[in-house]
């Protein structure tokens, strides 16, 4: 652990996690983030639907992943927007995430699909979201 940095203990890391999850569900792919971690089928969906709490193994592989996506980077605010998506969109609704955002229909897709530049204007709302997201 470098200087300056606390310990994060158990509880703050399941709440943190826990809460960044329900928070955010709408615009992720429970399934896939599943898999990414080796969680057993459906656990991810059965803790946002049915409130059936995460092991201690499960939240101490997800929150890594929470915090990775939580993570601004340090560019200008376009780059940072595109980069955010292009990062996480396989952990992401992008339809979801369009409709929020009164996109047009397949605008996220089609950046991450052609790696296009989004326009100022949804740069900045995207980017609006990602500040939103990012709150436990």
């Amino acid at each position: 652990m470098a200087d300056g940095e606390k310990k994060i203990s158990n509880y703050d890391k399941r709440r943190r996690a826990e809460k960044w999850i329900l928070l955010n569900s709408q615009f992720l792919k429970l399934t896939a983030i599943g898999r990414e971690l080796d969680f057993p089928k459906n656990s991810l969906q059965q803790f946002v639907k049915d409130g059936i709490p995460l092991s201690k193994e499960r939240i101490d592989k997800l929150y890594p992943f929470v915090e990775k996506a939580r993570k601004l980077i340090s560019y200008d605010k376009r780059k940072r927007a595109e980069k955010w998506i292009l990062s996480n969109s396989k952990f992401l609704r992008l339809r979801a995430i369009e409709r929020e955002l009164d996109f047009p229909l397949n605008t996220l897709q089609k950046f991450v699909k052609n790696n296009t530049s989004l326009n100022k204007e949804r740069a900045e709302k995207l980017n609006i979201f990602i500040i939103k997201s990012r709150k436990y």
